[in-house]
C-alpha cells in the first residue's frame, strides 16, 4: 500500500493489472471461455483492490479466480493428456512450479495467518507475488494451446 497526494494505492491493485497480459494473449487463441474468464478476473481483481472494504466484491473475485484456475486447469490437462512426455515440458515445469507456489502462499498463509493474510502490511506483497506467480503460471499455459 502507497500514499500518493492522499490517495491510497494498493499494490494488488497495481499488480491485478498484469493480467491484461493474459488477457491480451487469449484474444488471439481460440478460446474463448479462457479469454473472457480471465477479462472478468481482471476487472474484479482491479476494482476489488482499489475497494478493498466492500466485501461482497471479494467474494466475487474469489469466485472469478476460481474459474480461471478451473480454465486453466482443465487445459493443462488437455495438454497433458495429449502425449505423456507433455509432462516434462518447460512450460509444464513452470506450470507445476507456479502453482505450487500460489498454493502456499495463498493456501498455507490462510491457514496460518501469515503471508498473503497477515496483519502486516506485507500482506499486500504477498498478494502481489501471488498475482506476479499467478501470471507466469497461466502465460505457461496459453503457450500450450
Amino acid at each position: 500500500m502507497f500514499i500518493y497526494k492522499n490517495m491510497i494505492l494498493y499494490t494488488n491493485a497495481i499488480t491485478s493489472l498484469l493480467f491484461l497480459t493474459n488477457t491480451f494473449r487469449l484474444y488471439f487463441k481460440s478460446n474463448l471461455i479462457y479469454f473472457y474468464s480471465f477479462l472478468l478476473l481482471t476487472i474484479s481483481s482491479i476494482v476489488h483492490h482499489s475497494l478493498p472494504h466492500i466485501v461482497w466484491l471479494g467474494y466475487l473475485d474469489r469466485l472469478l479466480a476460481g474459474n480461471v484456475v478451473y480454465q486453466g486447469g482443465s487445459e493443462f490437462y488437455h495438454y497433458l493428456s495429449v502425449k505423456s512426455n507433455n509432462l516434462y515440458s518447460i512450460n509444464s515445469i513452470i506450470t507445476i512450479c507456479t502453482f505450487l507456489l500460489v498454493a502456499y502462499l495463498y493456501g498455507y498463509g490462510y491457514f496460518s495467518k501469515t503471508l498473503c493474510f497477515d496483519k502486516n502490511p506485507v500482506a499486500y506483497l504477498y498478494h502481489s507475488l501471488v498475482h506476479v506467480y499467478t501470471t507466469i503460471g497461466h502465460h505457461s499455459i496459453i503457450s500450450m494451446l
